[in-house]
């Protein structure tokens, strides 16, 4: 694109380009708010999409981490159909692959197809500080990939936000636009009235049974996290939307923007 000079804020227009809100705005005033340029301009998008073994759980129609690559995926559509350049960085514990961010569609094709690929390689387990990737090594990457007009987008389970992080992700807000999806699952939530589980890794299955007073405590700790979650990014200020793995994801993503 050509460059441009900011002309104003407005708000949301059916047909404006999700390349032009800002998320900044938008969240201190509780509208989806747009900025309005006299041309085009370089808005590179870089989405980081996580695929660690944390989201390697659904309870009923997705896993988190397909969820997670529909969500990324309806994001890619859209920030290529607006022109702009799209990039991004996959990653699991284990590696995390870069793809610079360009307006070629065959580049947003093999953005898809990564994910895909990190997708099929997940196995059961849980994320640890210790792996050779986590969520410091992929921010502290992501940030060389932008300009001052960029947006970084984070699709991710929360697992590993502290607030250490969530300040890192502020920084960087400062710089370019940041917006967060929370993906979550129901049964993360509450377990209430679920007397037995059955819990697969794709291969084998076991059934667990757990009383009220389990249940009880299952509920509260898992609420308390991801409240905790959600609590710390909105006190960094950082926007963000919360997809379920149940509801049908262009749904709920109409509904982040406004547009249901």
């Amino acid at each position: 694109g050509q460059g441009m000079d900011f002309e104003e804020l407005r708000g949301w227009r059916s047909g404006d380009n999700i390349r032009d809100i800002d998320w900044k705005a938008s969240a201190h005033s509780r509208q989806q708010l747009v900025r309005v340029f006299t041309q085009e301009t370089d808005r590179p998008t870089v989405l980081l999409v996580d695929q660690r073994r944390s989201l390697f759980f659904g309870s009923r129609e997705r896993t988190k981490s397909v969820t997670a690559a529909q969500v990324a995926a309806m994001l890619a559509w859209m920030v290529v159909n607006s022109g702009d350049r799209l990039g991004g960085i996959v990653f699991n514990n284990q590696t995390q692959d870069l793809l610079r961010p360009s307006r070629a569609k065959r580049a947003s094709m093999r953005l898809l197809q990564t994910i895909c690929e990190y997708n099929q390689q997940l196995r059961p387990g849980s994320n640890s500080f210790d792996d050779p990737v986590t969520l410091d090594s992929v921010l502290a990457r992501s940030a060389s990939y932008l300009n001052n007009n960029g947006t970084l987008i984070l699709v991710t389970d929360g697992d590993g936000l502290e607030d250490d992080r969530l300040s890192h992700l502020e920084y960087l807000a400062h710089q370019f636009n940041v917006l967060l999806f929370l993906i979550v699952d129901p049964l993360e939530e509450s377990i209430a009235g679920v007397s037995q589980l059955v819990v697969s890794d794709g291969r084998a299955q076991m059934q667990l049974s757990a009383d009220h007073q389990a249940q009880v405590r299952f509920s509260e700790q898992h609420r308390s996290q991801l409240q905790a979650i959600r609590d710390r990014i909105a006190t960094h200020g950082l926007p963000f939307g919360v997809i379920d793995t149940v509801a049908p994801v262009d749904r709920q993503m109409q509904a982040v923007f406004g547009l249901g």
